[in-house]
């Protein structure tokens, strides 16, 4: 079934909740089970004015949903719609936890989610080789920064290392810091792009002079 009919089944069947008055407090859809499963999650809130009950309706429903994609090493990689506000540990519930093998010291639970973020549950066995890649000495200035054949590795540049890329600023920098931290490493040099405030035109600058590894 396609992500739009699922996500069509999904709607009709909380407007019919609605239109029922919801007689419980919550109301969760799920429209299918495995990869690519699509779970809406919301409350059916109803306000009294003067003896009349007034229920929102499915627009301003939808319009306080995000979508995330949660892959890697967990049970149910798939595209998920929660509440605008949830946090990461929530994502990863809805993908049906983490594996055995995977690894949950590489992110922030606590995180915020913002629609269309990605989230990558590393293996232990990368998490451990992360962790070593940012423990292995070098003697080179330049790759202590992250700096290695003229580019940059995305993976372990500093700060300072990120800002010598042109239209990367302090702020770029921090938010591609805060990727790798909630997200986990880049598995290709595409993947800047879904920083949050880095599009085709400054990747387009930058990528003959950046690196994953």
């Amino acid at each position: 079934m396609s992500m739009s009919k699922i996500l069509m089944t999904g709607i009709l069947w909380l407007f019919l909740g609605l239109m029922s008055g919801c007689n419980k407090s919550e109301v969760m859809f799920e429209t299918g089970e495995g990869p690519g499963t699509v779970r809406i999650d919301t409350s059916c809130e109803t306000v009294e004015t003067t003896g009349s009950i007034e229920i929102q309706t499915v627009e301003e429903k939808l319009e306080d949903l995000i979508y995330v994609y949660v892959c890697g090493h967990v049970r149910a990689p798939g595209v998920y719609l929660l509440s605008e506000g949830s946090r990461l540990y929530q994502a990863v519930d809805m993908a049906g936890g983490i594996l055995p093998e995977g690894d949950m010291t590489r992110i922030n639970l606590a995180a915020p989610l913002e629609d269309g973020q990605k989230i990558y549950i590393p293996s232990q066995e990368e998490a451990e080789t992360m962790l070593e890649m940012e423990k292995t000495p070098d003697t080179s200035e330049d790759t202590a920064y992250g700096i290695s054949d003229g580019r940059v590795n995305i993976n372990q540049a500093s700060k300072e290392a990120l800002m010598t890329l042109p239209g990367i600023g302090e702020a770029k920098a921090d938010a591609i810091l805060a990727y790798r931290q909630t997200v986990g490493a880049f598995k290709n040099t595409e993947d800047l792009m879904q920083v949050p405030g880095i599009k085709e035109g400054v990747f387009s600058k930058i990528k003959d002079r950046i690196s994953i590894d």
